[in-house]
């Protein structure tokens, strides 16, 4: 996920900037939202905990070049379009991560991760999950020297009904943006789309966070904004990106926590995302994360899970 604030890359992101069309109407809604305080319904408001420890990596596994330091490279500046061997390739991280995202969906008590009114980049802490949460797991892969990403947003017990349309909201804008996705299109109509359906549903988007071109690199060209936006690039056989709308309740306004990734709304009010990984092909567009009926877990129990180091090499 592209992080269009001033945290980070200030210069770069100060052009990026410049392409995305904040409407007055978002301004408005967030001082509306604070004057009358808005009841989003029954929930836990997350707050900052003890984050738990780095995870580290066995020695033969290989590693992105972004392991060590957190930030990723830069990827091409323009959108590129790929070999079908590159696809091919994509599509082996891009099924693993959606075959990790169904399988964490049915564990989904004895994770952390962006709940609630975190709207993206939470670092597991020591909060332990509640009845009535809402969940988003952001799953990257990076195998054989290609990445695949995807996310969802799970619901953890009883959930409210204002928790249900939101998360209902925000896959239906993921899959019609989806498609829509074909050759020639260009890729702001997809900020369009999605920014259109979430204020027709009572929602907003989220605008500094956007998707990406992927491949070896795990950022690059195209830029993915999910508001009206100027991105000047339209979509061509071959290319391979992400879509991950974030859709809020109230305000689209976030704070960064002290971990300098954690993103909270300023308002508390719930988040929900949904992510994809596609390519365009000559009459449409694929979903490259879409899990297969390989059972992960084949070959080692749940605690081999835990403990990498005894995941036997594929």
């Amino acid at each position: 996920m592209v992080h269009l604030s001033f945290y980070i890359y200030e210069e770069e992101i100060m052009i990026k900037k410049s392409l995305v069309r904040m409407p007055l109407t978002y301004s408005f809604r967030k001082l509306w939202l604070r004057s009358k305080g808005l009841d989003f319904g029954r929930y836990s408001v997350v707050k900052p905990g003890k984050l738990s420890s780095k995870k580290l990596i066995p020695q033969y596994i290989l590693k992105p070049c972004y392991y060590e330091t957190g930030i990723p490279s830069n990827g091409p500046q323009y959108p590129e379009t790929k070999s079908n061997e590159q696809i091919l390739k994509m599509q082996r991280s891009c099924v693993l991560a959606a075959n990790i995202l169904k399988y964490i969906g049915s564990t989904i008590y004895s994770i952390c991760t962006s709940v609630n009114n975190v709207a993206c980049h939470g670092i597991p802490d020591d909060r332990p999950l509640e009845d009535g949460d809402i969940i988003n797991v952001d799953i990257t892969v990076f195998c054989d020297g290609y990445h695949g990403d995807c996310s969802a947003t799970f619901r953890v017990g009883s959930v409210d009904e204002k928790g249900k349309r939101l998360i209902q909201a925000t896959k239906r804008s993921l899959d019609v943006a989806i498609s829509m996705c074909k050759p020639r299109v260009r890729f702001c109509e997809i900020g369009a789309c999605i920014q259109k359906l979430a204020s027709e549903m009572g929602y907003v988007v989220v605008p500094i966070f956007a998707g990406h071109g992927i491949g070896e690199y795990f950022h690059g060209a195209p830029d993915i904004y999910h508001i009206e936006n100027d991105y000047p690039y339209t979509m061509d056989v071959g290319m391979t990106f992400t879509i991950e709308p974030i859709l809020s309740q109230g305000t689209w306004e976030v704070k960064i926590l002290n971990d300098n990734w954690t993103a909270v709304s300023v308002d508390d009010s719930r988040s929900a995302q949904f992510e994809h990984t596609i390519v365009i092909e000559d009459n449409g567009s694929r979903i490259l994360t879409e899990p297969d009926c390989t059972d992960i877990t084949k070959g080692f129990s749940l605690e081999d899970l835990k403990n990498p180091s005894l995941v036997p090499i594929k």
